[in-house]
This record gives C-alpha cells, sequence and structure tokens, in this order.
C-alpha cells in the first residue's frame, strides 16, 4: 500500500510539473477573412489611437470585397473596429503593382505606409524605373496628401518606417543600382535608409552592406536617438564583418544622421535571417527570424529551418537565443515585448512535433508566449488544412493580440475564404 502511495504521489508530482511547462493559450475573441479570388496577403496591423485596427497589403482581387482595384497588385487599406468590421476599405494604386509593407499612425492621426511600386501609372508620382520605394500619407477619410517614390535604376522595395521625433520618418528596405534617389551602391541588394521630413523630402540616404546580397526588413528607434536595422546578409565585406558562411541575420547600428555606429553577424553556416526587431526594457534587442543552422550562434535546431528568436545587450551582443519549432519548416516573422517583460511571436510552422502542437494541416499560423528567460509560456497554431502565414503581431491595450495573416483555408480556425490567400485578422483574448 506504501508502494501504491508513493507512486500516485510521484504520478500527481509529474502531471502538475508537465502541465505547468505551457500556460494555457488565449482563445479566439474574434477572426474575421476578406478578400476576393485573386491573390490578397496581409503585411501589416496596427491598433490605431481610437481603439479600432488598420491593415495594409496587397490586393490581386476585382470582387469580393475588393472593389476599386486599379491593377493588377494594389496597396489595400483596411480600418477595421474594435470588433472586426469594416469601418473603411480602399485601393492605392495605378494599373501596375503597388503593394504597402508597413503602415503607422502619425502623431497627427494621419497614416503613412511604405512599400513597394512599378512606374507611373496610379497616385505614385516619379518612378524611376523597375520597383521603387513608395511611401504615402493617406487622411483618415482616406484622402491621399502626398505620395513619393525613390529609387534607383534596378530594384528597390521599402519594408519598414517609423514615424521620428520630429514628425519626418525613417524607411528601410534595400536598394539595387545608383542613380536618382540611390548615390551609392555597394553590390547587389543593399540595405538602404532614408531620412524624411514631414512632406516626404529626402533629408539624408544611405546604404550598407557588402559585395553580396544585403536586405533589410525591419528598422526602429532606439532610445539614445538612434535607429537599429534588421535584415540579412551574404556579404563579409565592406560594412559587413563576422560572417558566419552563407546568409547571416544582420543588425545594424545607426546613429541619429545615418552614420554607422556598430554592426554584428548574427548565424551559422547554413541560411539565416533576421525580420522582426523590438528593442526591450533593458535598452537590448529582442529578434525575431528564421535558422537553417546547428552551429556558430545557432544551437538547438529541430530539423529544417526553425523560427530563431536572438535576445542581445545594447551592444548586439547574444544574451540568449532559441530555436523553436519542430522537424518541417517555422518561421518567426514578428516579435515585441509584452507588458508583462516577456515576448510574443508571430509566424508560421509546418511542423507538427518538438516546440509545435495542434497543427490543423498543411502551414498554420504558430503564435508563441516566451518569458523574459526565453522559455515557451504557451504556443497556438491558427489555421485549417490549407496554407496561413502570420505577418505582424501586437499586444493590444485590453492585454490581447491583434494578428495580421493571410489564408487559403475555410475550415478549421478559418470561417469564410472568398478564393485564394485571403487576409485574416485574428483577435485573441488576453493571457
Amino acid at each position: 500500500m506504501k508502494n501504491i502511495t508513493s507512486l500516485l504521489n510521484i504520478l500527481i508530482l509529474l502531471f502538475f510539473s508537465t502541465s505547468l511547462c505551457f500556460s494555457q493559450a488565449p482563445e479566439i475573441e474574434w477572426q474575421k477573412s476578406f478578400g476576393g479570388s485573386g491573390e490578397d496577403k496581409v503585411t501589416a496591423v496596427i491598433q490605431t489611437a481610437d481603439g479600432e485596427f488598420l491593415v495594409s497589403g496587397g490586393s490581386e482581387s476585382v470582387d469580393g470585397d475588393v472593389t476599386d482595384n486599379k491593377g493588377k497588385l494594389n496597396c489595400w487599406i483596411l480600418k477595421l473596429t474594435d470588433k472586426g468590421n469594416v469601418d473603411w476599405k480602399k485601393c492605392f494604386g495605378g494599373e501596375t503593382d503597388h503593394q504597402a509593407n508597413d503602415i503607422i499612425e502619425t502623431k497627427d492621426k494621419f497614416y503613412v505606409m511604405a512599400g513597394r511600386t512599378m512606374f507611373k501609372n496610379g497616385n505614385e508620382t516619379g518612378s524611376h524605373g523597375n520597383d521603387d520605394y513608395w511611401v504615402s500619407k493617406i487622411s483618415p477619410n482616406q484622402t491621399l496628401q502626398w505620395d513619393k517614390t525613390f529609387g534607383g535604376r534596378a530594384d528597390d522595395n521599402a519594408k519598414s518606417i517609423k514615424q521620428t521625433a520630429d514628425r519626418g520618418f525613417i524607411v528601410a528596405g534595400w536598394g539595387n543600382g545608383t542613380g536618382y534617389s540611390m548615390k551609392h551602391s555597394l553590390g547587389g541588394n543593399d540595405f538602404w535608409v532614408m531620412k524624411i521630413n514631414g512632406n516626404g523630402i529626402i533629408k539624408w540616404e544611405s546604404t550598407y552592406g557588402g559585395s553580396g546580397s544585403d536586405e533589410a526588413t525591419s528598422v526602429i528607434l532606439t532610445t539614445d536617438g538612434g535607429y537599429a536595422v534588421i535584415g540579412y546578409t551574404s556579404s563579409n565585406n565592406f560594412d559587413v564583418n563576422g560572417n558566419h558562411g552563407s546568409s547571416d541575420c544582420w543588425l545594424l547600428k545607426l546613429y541619429n544622421d545615418g552614420t554607422k555606429q556598430w554592426q554584428k553577424c548574427l548565424g551559422g553556416t547554413s541560411l539565416d535571417f533576421g525580420y522582426s526587431i523590438y528593442q526591450t526594457k533593458d535598452h537590448g534587442y529582442i529578434i525575431g527570424g528564421t535558422t537553417s543552422s546547428n552551429d556558430g550562434d545557432v544551437k538547438g535546431n529541430h530539423g529544417q529551418s526553425d523560427g530563431w528568436v536572438i535576445k542581445t545587450d545594447s551592444t548586439g551582443t547574444i544574451v540568449w537565443q532559441r530555436c523553436l519549432g519542430g522537424k518541417e519548416n517555422d518561421a518567426i516573422n514578428s516579435i515585441e515585448q509584452t507588458k508583462d517583460g516577456g515576448y510574443i511571436l508571430a509566424g508560421s510552422t509546418n511542423s507538427k512535433d518538438g516546440d509545435v502542437n495542434g497543427n490543423h494541416g498543411s502551414s498554420d499560423v504558430w503564435i508563441v508566449k516566451l518569458n523574459e528567460t526565453g522559455e515557451i509560456v504557451w504556443q497556438k497554431c491558427l489555421g485549417g488544412k490549407d496554407i496561413e502565414i502570420a505577418s505582424s503581431i501586437h499586444q493590444t491595450t485590453d492585454g490581447g493580440y491583434i494578428i495580421g495573416a493571410y489564408s487559403k483555408s475555410k475550415d478549421g480556425d478559418v470561417i469564410s475564404n472568398k478564393g485564394n490567400f485571403d487576409y485574416w485578422i485574428i483577435k485573441l483574448k488576453a493571457d
């Protein structure tokens, strides 16, 4: 009897210790799909000062919810209420491709989007050839205040924008080829960062990288008045030093005037990419991306490509790193620090093992909550039998989360689909 009691006590302890490994993930408060029969993909979602949500991306649809597409791919902006209903929606663009990769609300409660455009056939003015940076400011009643294109003679793509203290903007992405707005090229794609004033006029612009391909994906303002830029690089010369092999996640720190302060290559001998960066409360950085390495800076890869999270100090030195995922391909596309000091991550997973539980089939939206030291608090797969990918996540004022994603499914967590990829916006309750 004593042995049986001891065994039961051990089993109870094991049960509680296992159940405490992952906390209960928050439930879906609401989810909405928007789009038409074409391909509609979300790139960013934010909560606005009025408590509603603003969604950016690109749409190839000319039917369904998309009523004013002017060409093959238009920038499509949605303003949603706090319950996910459409407040307003509008396409911006012309007869050729236009896409917003990022969108922000300004201090005067207007909206500014950054992305790419080709040719001078729509709202944009001054195209330089091939894809250009495209930055536009619109009013709350959807009136275009101004729009600007910037570029060289080859392809340029603006991926991220933030408003600066002087009410101007810092824009980051990549450029290829000198001429027009781009004064200097190092070879292949380069990080291309520019500071523009509140009317879209260039104050300064600079390229960073080496002779390989260097692509910036996200820029943030830092507490010292400068900027931090994340992306990836295959270079190991000029501005880039310490590449571990193939493609590394590249962290670039700039002074306020765009002068390089320092840089860090993060990764191993295989493919490593940085997609999202956020400055943490201790003035360090949290970075989300993906890795196929299992050496160098990378430890614990589960197989193929894992979601990769790196915590650095204020000088870019790694404090800790975590590989997240299973045996298939997994990625972290968006990351930020939460009010409790932990971190919220969004991306995609094809795995059904390792850190991943509850995959509905194919690729699911994957949401992971980490504590301050990088341990998993909870994880949640969202989707159906087809493909779902999350582009953006933010903690909302009520402690929940808003997720911008795109989906091909019409089962599981996805209630409807109008054909091909649809915008898919999910609101999770608070933890």
